[in-house]
């Protein structure tokens, strides 16, 4: 009788534990949000960039070519119907994305320095604060160097940070580049002055 409450105590422990099933795990389950999450590069509707935000923050590895853990690469892991014949031989420099911040129902384009005129699979995964997938896309390229992602408000939030992981993916399923970008949507419904986002 003396182990009936024990077993309820440990039974009740384990349970609160338990993730819920929409959440993708990203980083260590004690942690709140992707380590660095609330740190972005700043850049304005050209893609020039303007700074970070908040100005203190070190964004490093941020819009590079990084080799994303076995958990990162899980939201990656999507099926696609992607079969067009892709390069073979591709030099990704490096990544970028703008405007940064972006507005609710506004376009945010995210690019490649050295994709324009091949073709390639780009896989992106965009994750918020608490680590649940908020999206999952595959495009094929069109000859340029950027895509649009549309943040539309059904499923982005104004003032929030968001983490998009990418790939850029060539014939025989070689990757070109990976890695991970932050993001914050602005706080109003336009970026006319980046300073009024945040």
């Amino acid at each position: 009788m003396k182990l009936l409450p024990l077993v309820a105590l440990f039974t009740l422990c384990l349970s609160s534990c338990q993730k819920p099933l929409n959440q993708v795990p990203i980083i260590d389950t004690g942690a709140e949000s992707p380590p660095g999450l609330d740190c972005i590069l700043i850049t304005g509707t050209n893609g020039a960039p303007l700074g970070t935000y908040p100005e203190e923050c070190e964004p490093l590895g941020q819009w590079i070519q990084s080799n994303l853990n076995t958990d990162e690469l899980k939201i990656l892991d999507f099926p696609d119907t992607i079969s067009t014949p892709l390069a073979a031989s591709l030099k990704i420099r490096r990544a970028f994305a703008y405007p940064n911040p972006v507005a609710l129902n506004e376009p945010i384009y995210i690019g490649f320095n050295g994709m324009d005129q091949h073709i390639v699979k780009i896989k992106l995964a965009v994750v918020n604060a608490s680590t649940q997938t908020v999206q999952q896309l595959t495009f094929l390229s069109d000859g340029s160097d950027t895509i649009a992602l549309n943040i539309s408000s059904n499923r982005y939030n104004p003032g929030a940070y968001y983490r998009v992981y990418f790939q850029v993916i060539g014939d025989r399923e070689e990757i070109f580049i990976e890695g991970h970008g932050n993001i914050f949507i602005c706080n109003n419904a336009s970026v006319d002055h980046v300073e009024d986002c945040f």
